[in-house]
């Protein structure tokens, strides 16, 4: 048996997972427009610990960009992300 054999059977079950053409449509959809400045400028960059803010700041951020980072892991993984995920999790015995 080849070294794709193995690969095959290393890849979790694909079919509860959603189709490409649905996370496509869904990074696509319009989101909404940003209500906020950017959360760093570039003389704040120079110092961030600096800032009693931020914390704040840092979950504006991460909250920006979850829903696209999360997919962007999904697609460039070919979906495995999820299972090193559950794998981290339950060697950390969370």
């Amino acid at each position: 048996m080849g070294l794709s054999g193995r690969i095959v059977r290393a890849m979790p079950d694909p079919s509860h997972l959603p189709s490409i053409e649905t996370s496509v449509a869904a990074s696509t959809s319009p989101s909404p427009p940003p209500t906020a400045a950017a959360a760093w400028t570039s003389r704040e960059l120079a110092d961030p610990h600096a800032r009693d803010d931020k914390p704040e700041r840092v979950q504006r951020m991460f909250a920006a960009i979850a829903r696209r980072y999360d997919l962007n892991n999904r697609v460039h993984s070919l979906w495995l992300d999820q299972t090193w995920r559950r794998a981290a999790v339950r060697r950390a015995g969370v």
